[in-house]
């Protein structure tokens, strides 16, 4: 219980740090200009292109993700905003399991870090 506790307060603290906010998603402006203009199945065809990548941030791509994903709640947009959300969960388990065999896998010492916290 400890563990995932760390886990959920690792991934809120990550997502959320402005030291990741340097860099720009590359994932959620293409999936959202796809949903609009040619819909949700074009859109996550392309996500799974997009993230074959090994020039990706996974913590910029998640955040731009629930980005997209927040404006499509705000918007009442429930089919759009499910399927980003489960593009984002994807991406979140990437990176929770070490890329999408490129190697971006999850810092153990901030993993560390957060189960201390939690502690």
């Amino acid at each position: 219980m400890r563990t995932l506790i760390a886990l959920v307060i690792f991934c809120v603290l990550v997502t959320t740090s402005p030291a990741y906010a340097q860099d720009q998603p590359v994932i959620a402006p293409e999936v959202g200009q796809l949903i609009a203009e040619e819909g949700i199945d074009a859109a996550k065809n392309r996500f799974k292109e997009l993230v074959k990548s090994d020039s990706l941030n996974l913590t910029t791509e998640i955040q731009g993700m629930h980005t997209l994903l927040g404006a499509y709640m705000q918007a009442g947009n429930n089919e759009a905003a499910t399927a980003v959300g489960e593009m984002a969960a994807e991406l979140t388990m990437s990176m929770l399991s070490g890329g999408m065999g490129n190697g971006m896998g999850m810092d153990m010492e901030a993993l560390q870090q957060a189960e201390m916290a939690a502690t």
